[in-house]
């Protein structure tokens, strides 16, 4: 068996973003932290699990099992 975590709340933009800006973070959302030797932490954890708040004013968690890079925030 398991356990679980649940996280709640939002990191909230301090400008609304550009269409352009927005890409970028999407696109940072789908990175694999392998990929990138600045991001590796010791938690051994390798994914962004992170997207937008519905209105596209911040971030939060997706839901999936575990946060993993919120230290990089």
């Amino acid at each position: 068996m398991g356990y679980s975590t649940d996280f709640k709340g939002e990191l909230k933009f301090n400008y609304e973003l550009k269409a352009s800006e927005l890409n970028d973070v999407k696109k940072f959302f789908s990175e694999d932290c392998r990929d990138h030797d600045e991001w590796l932490n010791s938690t051994g954890l390798y994914y962004v699990d992170l997207e937008f708040t519905e209105d596209f004013s911040g971030i939060k968690w997706n839901g999936a099992e575990k946060p993993t890079i919120w230290w990089a925030l």
